[in-house]
């Protein structure tokens, strides 16, 4: 008869030890393969089969390299594309501001006029 501190006190409890008995079930069932694999690999493996590895993995590193190329390169051609739109808006502000600045001073000479036509109207009034 089992233990009262080993049986499962709620559904949850219960749960969680049937999950983990899953769990070191299929590790130990992993770990059993691996070693089977690993001896039959060892066992059987045919003449060559380092260096016909070492090529594929040769050959799909080259392949990511040039990806990974081709994408730096894609990227830098956007950011310098990104760099000059920046560049013409920038131009396109300052013209902008030189408007901004060409309309408050022309409309600060003409209140600068029209404040000194009125002192002078005011200081000739009888």
């Amino acid at each position: 008869m089992a233990d009262a501190s080993d049986a499962p006190r709620t559904k949850l409890d219960f749960l969680y030890r049937e999950v983990l008995g899953e769990a070191a079930r299929l590790v130990d069932r992993l770990e059993s393969v691996g070693r089977e694999l690993g001896e039959v690999a060892r066992t059987h493996a045919p003449e060559g089969a380092a260096e016909s590895l070492e090529r594929a993995a040769s050959a799909s590193t080259a392949r990511v390299r040039a990806e990974f190329e081709r994408l730096v390169e894609d990227a830098c051609q956007k950011l310098g594309a990104v760099g000059r739109e920046a560049m013409v808006a920038r131009r396109e502000i300052r013209k902008g501001r030189r408007r901004d600045y060409a309309l408050w001073g022309a409309i600060y000479l003409g209140a600068s006029m029209l404040g000194g036509a009125v002192v002078a109207l005011v200081l000739r009034a009888p």
